[in-house]
């Protein structure tokens, strides 16, 4: 998916505009007098907004996503992408390609706000229906490309959204994978390709390696599993020197079978994700590399 920013006069042709109306807010100016007539009868009928809302448009203009922001003033980065994910999803099913989103700065700025709503953006087009039996489980939206309606953001805002983005959604694949279809081999597999891709250093290493180490709590765990085990280091060097190395490590186990006789049916399928902490790992250094 391609993301740009413009001011609302340079919008152009879309297929599609989502906008974050607050409480009390009125449609944006830049819109049409016919959409925002149409967005007011909305408004007047529902007495406000409070959830997320397909307005009716007429013929050759884009069509309209209206999603609640809440209160003016406390929209966090964190409701930002909310809103801009249910506004891609809420336009899944349709044939639109261009979608166009309105930054709200509101308390957290432009550049925040528009970073937001890139990764809300990328979020909203993952599907986990990767193993699903009929096509139309598996397709794609037809969305491919976001442009972002600011004032001032830049191209950093939108470089950044785009890498904490994608590197979310690779953790979000890894994790949602059945135990069968990510190994601790396939999770070290998966880390080389992520390496290779971000230029950073990896190291991968076995059983006797980690035997070598006196890695014996981590050995005493993988006995569990028919599968060997693998230890996974990724090294990312920034610009520059900070003065202190961070690291981070993540659990990998691909299946927690740990008290499996007591552990209950209903939710036996999430004990594949207590591989998420590994899965995740890798989106930092990937993240601050494509950055």
């Amino acid at each position: 998916m391609r993301f740009r920013a413009v001011r609302p006069s340079q919008l152009g042709k879309v297929d599609a505009i989502v906008i974050p109306l607050s409480a009390g807010a009125e449609p944006p100016a830049w819109l049409s007098r016919a959409t925002r007539a149409a967005i007011a009868r909305l408004l007047k009928e529902e007495q406000g907004v409070t959830r997320l809302y397909g307005v009716n448009t007429l013929h050759g203009e884009p069509r309209v996503v209206i999603v609640g922001a809440g209160k003016p003033g406390q929209l966090d980065a964190e409701r930002a992408r909310n809103i801009a994910s249910a506004g891609i999803r809420a336009l899944w099913r349709s044939s639109v390609r261009k979608v166009a989103i309105a930054v709200v700065p509101d308390s957290i700025g432009e550049e925040r706000a528009a970073q937001a709503a890139v990764e809300g953006a990328i979020y909203a087009m993952w599907r986990p229906e990767a193993h699903r039996t009929r096509d139309e489980e598996r397709r794609l939206p037809n969305i491919d490309q976001v442009v972002l309606i600011t004032e001032k953001a830049t191209a950093d805002a939108i470089d950044r959204g785009t890498a904490v983005g994608d590197a979310t959604n690779v953790a979000r694949r890894l994790a949602n994978e059945p135990a069968n279809r990510m190994t601790p081999a396939l999770i070290a597999e998966a880390a080389k390709d992520l390496a290779k891709e971000a230029g950073v250093r990896i190291e991968v290493l076995d059983a006797d390696r980690c035997r070598a180490l006196g890695m014996g709590s981590f050995l005493s765990v993988a006995q569990g599993s028919h599968e060997p085990p693998r230890f996974i280091v990724m090294r990312h060097r920034g610009r520059g020197g900070s003065g202190y190395d961070l690291g981070l490590v993540g659990k990998g186990i691909t299946f927690d079978s740990g008290g499996i006789s007591i552990k209950p049916a209903d939710n036996m399928h999430h004990m594949k994700a207590d591989m998420t902490g590994a899965a995740g790992r890798p989106r930092p250094a990937f993240q601050r590399a494509l950055r």
